[in-house]
């Protein structure tokens, strides 16, 4: 039978790798980061994972939530950087600063199809260096050689605001690697929760960014739980153990049973090839269920914020706008009045794409390319050092 996804029009290669890349292991210090205590975590077995859901989505939050209690966490935990350069021609001397968000790990930035490793329509990487610009993207932690951290306890959104501060001022220093260069300036680029990590940081500490770009994010909140009710808090380690392995990935670590819950979650059909959902799953990073827990300790206003942002989300986009993202960012809304500070804020929507944007047909061309990337040029080159 022909699968109609397979039914659309072959799409234009698009030549790949301008760019040279280093990967780097680096220890980051956090101090004093506010976490919350779960007392319903850890989980045993599959039917505590779901009870927790269900605590998590109910409209009648626990005491324990009502009345939360914090406790502050210091650790060094290393973290899986890779930085990434143009080869052929002037490396701006802005910095780009990436975070991937939830499923996913640094290679969100740089998708290459395993099919068809000479077509670079996937990386965000590709086009970003192809404009100049260098890019560094890290796993967050408790993602694929982030850590080692406990899931629970330290794997929560307020650990990970705090690693990308640390990196950032790391960075700004000159002080993160011996191969990057000090930057004049470094924007912030993030992908769904770490949008959210992206925006929580410019609240807390507005001078650290240049700029903004948020993608696949609308700062609402209601639409969360349609992915969280598709992933049913699935205990990774139960999934592929040899892949998750329970050493590694202890029961605090969740993830979806199968790739349909991705395609709801990630993909708008048809406008992806099958074979990229198949790579997503088969690639896909677990989540912690305390960091869903914990995301009310997240302040997204950001008042004092006073450098461009722009946001880029997916017309589709399940997870943030619940499938229809027309109108939910803009002007008005509570997307735009998070950064009230600001005279310079705009957004695009990438027509015909889900929250997954860099693995949709004609990504480069959506999320990188023709208007889209003048705007983030006009963010990345505002008050130019």
């Amino acid at each position: 039978m022909l699968n109609m996804a397979l039914a659309r029009p072959p799409q234009p290669r698009t030549p790949g790798k301008h760019y040279g890349c280093n990967s780097f292991n680096i220890p980051i210090t956090v101090t004093d980061a506010p976490t919350l205590a779960i007392p319903i975590l850890p989980v045993q077995d599959q039917y505590q994972a779901v009870n927790a859901l269900s605590t998590l989505t109910s409209r009648t939050p626990s005491d324990w939530q009502i009345h939360p209690q914090l406790v502050n966490i210091s650790g060094t935990y290393n973290t899986v950087m890779q930085h990434c350069f143009p080869v052929d021609q002037p490396v701006s001397t802005t910095l780009q600063l990436l975070t991937h968000g939830i499923g996913f790990n640094a290679s969100y930035w740089d998708f290459y199809l395993s099919s068809s490793q000479g077509d670079a329509q996937y990386s965000y990487i590709n086009s970003a260096t192809a404009a100049g610009y260098s890019t560094l993207a890290y796993n967050r932690l408790g993602i694929m050689g982030s850590g080692p951290a406990d899931p629970n306890k330290e794997v929560q959104p307020t650990v990970q605001v705090a690693i990308l501060a640390r990196i950032t001022q790391l960075a700004r220093e000159g002080k993160l690697f011996d191969q990057l260069p000090k930057p004049s300036k470094i924007v912030h680029v993030g992908h769904s929760y770490g949008s959210i990590i992206t925006n929580v940081l410019a609240a807390q500490q507005p001078s650290l960014s240049d700029g903004i770009v948020l993608t696949g994010y609308s700062a609402l909140k209601e639409y969360a739980s349609l992915f969280l009710a598709a992933s049913t808090f699935t205990i990774a380690s139960s999934i592929d153990p040899t892949r998750f392995p329970p050493s590694q990935y202890p029961s605090g670590y969740a993830t979806w049973p199968s790739k349909w819950p991705n395609q709801y979650a990630f993909f708008a059909y048809p406008n992806f090839d099958p074979l990229a959902l198949d790579q997503v799953e088969s690639t896909k990073a677990p989540f912690t269920m305390a960091e869903f827990f914990s995301m009310p300790l997240l302040t997204t206003a950001a008042p004092d914020f006073q450098s461009p942002v722009l946001y880029v989300n997916a017309e589709r986009d399940q997870v943030m706008c619940g499938a229809n993202c027309t109108g939910v960012v803009g002007p008005g809304t509570t997307s735009f009045s998070n950064f009230n500070g600001t005279t310079d804020i705009e957004s695009v929507i990438i027509a015909g794409a889900g929250h997954g944007l860099a693995q949709h047909y004609g990504a480069d061309k959506g999320l990188c390319e023709d208007h889209r990337l003048d705007e983030e040029a006009r963010v990345l080159s505002n008050n130019s050092a």
